[in-house]
């Protein structure tokens, strides 16, 4: 009897290609991590490279967060007269803190939040995706997120101080076109959660459900658009009750 060995199981794919295709073709991404979703490797690099932006621009970014941080306090007064200024000061610190460091512990968080959301609105849409390849389709779909931070910089960079008065001063959106002063928090939201990056975010949620879930482009877009939607309830219900 004749010993046949089978050839030898070819390569799987790097990761590092990965984020290289999600900007050329990211259904060959989802299709070829569909089987082993391993979602913690995204995860860690989306991580730890917004997180290395975050931190290296904190001086760029500090026109910005004293504008937010003044905006705040304001709401907070309003809401809390007996807020004294040692409770701001305080306040101040650990804000500081959350924008220099934060991104290592917001970025990871949303992230997983945007894969369960993910797998809730393929169930609604009848997708057949799994947790895991939901989990991993929410890690890869924050990659946009580096080019976001990246150019968030550079505007930063560019830009005279006195007109980063805003979050939304250097969003790739319609939000920076509205006068924070004169224009409600719900409407900065609202128009701040249509900005290039995190509808970018959404089409590739829509993608990753589309070849996961086995759905149609139609079904597949409206898992997208629900996670967007769901993803947007919790900053308007905060904006329209700090407003």
């Amino acid at each position: 009897m004749t010993d046949v060995t089978p050839p030898p199981a070819p390569p799987g794919t790097p990761y590092w290609e990965d984020f290289i295709d999600l900007f050329t073709s990211p259904s060959a991404v989802f299709a070829r991590r569909k089987e082993d979703p391993n979602f913690f490797i995204p995860l860690l690099v989306v991580t730890l490279v917004v997180g290395l932006i975050m931190f290296g621009t904190k001086d760029l970014m500090q026109p910005i967060f004293d504008a937010e941080f003044a905006r705040g306090m304001a709401i907070a007064q309003k809401q809390n007269p007996n807020l004294t200024a040692e409770q701001m000061e305080a306040g101040k610190g650990f804000a500081r803190i959350a924008a220099t460091f934060g991104g290592f512990i917001i970025i990871p968080i949303a992230i997983c939040l945007v894969g369960i959301i993910t797998f809730l609105a393929g169930k609604i849409v009848q997708a057949s995706t799994t947790f895991g390849q939901a989990m991993m389709i929410g890690a890869y779909a924050y990659v946009p997120k580096i080019v976001g931070g990246i150019l968030a910089a550079v505007q930063a960079a560019l830009m005279d101080p006195a007109n980063l008065n805003s979050q939304f001063a250097i969003h790739v959106g319609p939000a920076r076109f509205f006068d924070v002063a004169t224009t409600s928090l719900a409407t900065l939201t609202i128009m701040g959660r249509l900005e290039l990056f995190t509808l970018w975010s959404t089409v590739l949620i829509a993608i990753g459900l589309k070849v996961t879930g086995k759905l149609d482009t139609t079904k597949a877009a409206l898992g997208g658009a629900l996670v967007w939607l769901i993803a947007s309830l919790y900053p308007m219900w905060a904006a329209i009750r700090a407003g």
